[in-house]
């Protein structure tokens, strides 16, 4: 019995020993190849000079990793990188990691001692998420910030953006507004720092996805000082649209800002000009939407037919002289205007 005693305490001891090497990873020459579930269960992870480690598929961490890639090392993930919210991520060293996919990160992110993090699809921190440290992060999509997630101590999102050395992203915003009026909707933000701040454009769209510019606002340049702007939306859309901020720095790189619905109940408005008209006359309506025009003769047929947007530029060469009514119509409201064709 105690034979079979001291043999338990053995097999356990060994067991623990075991566990304790495995959770320590060295790369030390040439090039290694291993799974994603194989390097999720190491905690450290060494790549020395000159050599690779390549890991295949989606890693996930959920404890604390530590990885130091030495000068031209490399670590290449070959899928996405997931960092849980109760987990740590250090990435020191002044080698390379490189991520053929997405990263995803709500928890602390640390990139050190002037070390490179290269993505190719996008990265996003969110829950209380920090990339810190003095290392760079590039960023082929799109790096964007939830929540209390940060990037070198800022917020928001950039596309095609290169970060190092500690530089937050172009600015930090501290809020962005957007309200209905009875006419209008009037939009406001305020910026703690900028830096190479060429200008702000407003955009709005209905689906949330198809954005267009509704207003462009002179930015400060570099600036350190809370600094608030305002402009307006002379000609909101009915029903739910989307607004959004986006900064462009004086080198045309650009950097896009979280998204504010806002719910306007709107009164039609539809401009016809010239009128009467020649060979062809304009709209221009205060709705963004597709919206379906027809125009009808004193008969009541229809003689011509499209989908504009809110500005169009209608050709009626073919359609002899004459008063017609204008209809356009969406899912919301349908307008009615009277047109003259007349040639001299």
């Amino acid at each position: 019995m105690k034979g079979f005693f001291s043999f338990c305490l053995l097999l356990f001891s060994l067991t623990l020993a075991n566990k304790s090497a495995a959770s320590t990873l060295s790369v030390t020459s040439g090039t290694v190849t291993i799974s994603a579930a194989a390097f999720a269960g190491y905690s450290t992870i060494s790549i020395s000079v000159g050599a690779q480690l390549i890991v295949t598929g989606t890693v996930s961490l959920g404890g604390n990793t530590s990885i130091d890639v030495a000068d031209d090392g490399d670590l290449v993930i070959n899928g996405d990188f997931n960092v849980g919210g109760n987990s740590s991520f250090t990435l020191s060293g002044a080698g390379t990691m490189e991520i053929n996919g997405n990263v995803s990160a709500s928890g602390h992110f640390s990139l050190d001692d002037n070390g490179g993090l290269a993505v190719s699809g996008n990265a996003s921190f969110s829950g209380s998420a920090a990339v810190s440290g003095t290392g760079s992060l590039a960023v082929a999509g799109t790096t964007s910030t939830s929540g209390s997630g940060t990037v070198f101590g800022g917020t928001g999102s950039c596309t095609g953006c290169t970060m190092g050395n500690g530089d937050p992203l172009p600015i930090s915003l501290l809020s962005f507004d957007a309200i209905a009026t009875e006419k209008t909707v009037d939009l406001k933000w305020t910026t703690v720092t900028q830096t190479n701040n060429s200008y702000f454009t407003i955009e709005k769209s209905k689906d949330g996805q198809n954005f267009a510019e509704v207003a462009r606002v002179q930015g400060a340049g570099t600036s350190t000082q809370e600094l608030t702007y305002s402009t307006i939306d002379d000609m909101p859309s009915e029903g739910v649209s989307y607004y959004r901020l986006k900064q462009t720095d004086f080198n045309g790189k650009y950097t896009v800002f979280k998204i504010v619905p806002v719910t306007f109940n709107l009164k039609p408005v539809v401009r016809v000009y010239p009128n009467p008209a020649n060979d062809n006359f304009s709209i221009e309506t205060n709705d963004i939407t597709t919206q379906s025009m027809q125009v009808f003769d004193v008969a009541g047929k229809v003689v011509l037919s499209q989908q504009i947007s809110n500005k169009a530029h209608i050709d009626v060469s073919a359609l002899d002289e004459g008063i017609y009514t204008l209809t356009l119509s969406n899912d919301y409201a349908v307008v009615n205007k009277k047109i003259v064709i007349i040639r001299q």
